[in-house]
């Protein structure tokens, strides 16, 4: 079992048994007094067996993390896009071996990582990591490590493909193209049919207002009289 350090520029918590990460704890190192929010460079929550998700600003104010080992996590399946800063420091960012099926882009700088690990996840090849698969294939002409053991999961009829073969390539390119045609076009068809809509909405407030006008009209016209001839019939049962 890996030892817990907490000094210095360190912090490991692997081998927890934590469900989700909300926030790393910044205590002060005692060798500088200073806050892990700007000593703590290395951290380490690998290997967490109950570990399934990382919310949302849980890096936010490790402003000098360069190193981040977050692999051999089995149920691990959800980083949540803003679990950094805006402009993280990340030099290493480690999270092989975990259960993610997809990654958000959101989530810092990749083009700033010197070392990236993402192999051995379940990903599902849909448009969503249409990005890391441009990702990848840009960057293993410099790192030819990255692209080893990625493999699609989901849809099934791409299990075990590799995330740069061809077909998933090919699929991928026409889906996601075809998608945003049809977003497209419905955008089109929208604001052509915008102003007839503005108008029968206009139409239809004018409708009930005339409505409720009449309404009124009537019952202010009508009710003395209902209530007279009330008044009236009561007066002769008595």
């Amino acid at each position: 079992m890996t030892s817990k350090q907490n000094s210095g520029s360190r912090q490991d918590i692997s081998y927890d048994t934590q469900y989700t990460i909300m926030k790393v704890q910044l205590p002060y190192s005692t060798q500088t007094g200073q806050s892990f929010k700007y000593v703590l460079t290395n951290l380490n929550i690998s290997a967490n067996s109950e570990l399934y998700a990382i919310r949302k600003n849980t890096f936010k104010n490790l402003l000098n993390l360069q190193t981040l080992y977050c692999n051999f996590n089995p149920k691990l399946t959800f980083i949540h896009p803003y679990s950094f800063n805006n402009d993280w420091s990340l030099k290493e960012f480690y999270i092989n071996n975990n259960a993610i099926t997809s990654l958000p882009h959101e989530l810092g700088d990749w083009d700033s990582l010197e070392v990236l690990d993402i192999q051995s996840n379940p990903w599902t090849c849909d448009c969503s990591i249409q990005w890391l698969i441009d990702y990848v294939a840009k960057r293993q002409r410099t790192d030819p490590e990255l692209n080893y053991n990625l493999h699609c999961s989901q849809p099934v009829k791409f299990s075990n493909v590799h995330l740069l073969s061809n077909p998933l390539l090919s699929h991928i390119s026409g889906e996601c193209v075809k998608g945003a045609l049809v977003i497209s076009q419905l955008s089109t068809q929208f604001y052509k049919l915008y102003p007839l809509l503005f108008i029968m909405t206009l139409l239809l407030i004018t409708l009930v207002v005339y409505l409720i006008c009449m309404s009124y009209k009537y019952a202010r016209n009508h009710v003395p009289y209902v209530c007279n001839y009330t008044v009236q019939y009561n007066k002769l049962n008595t």
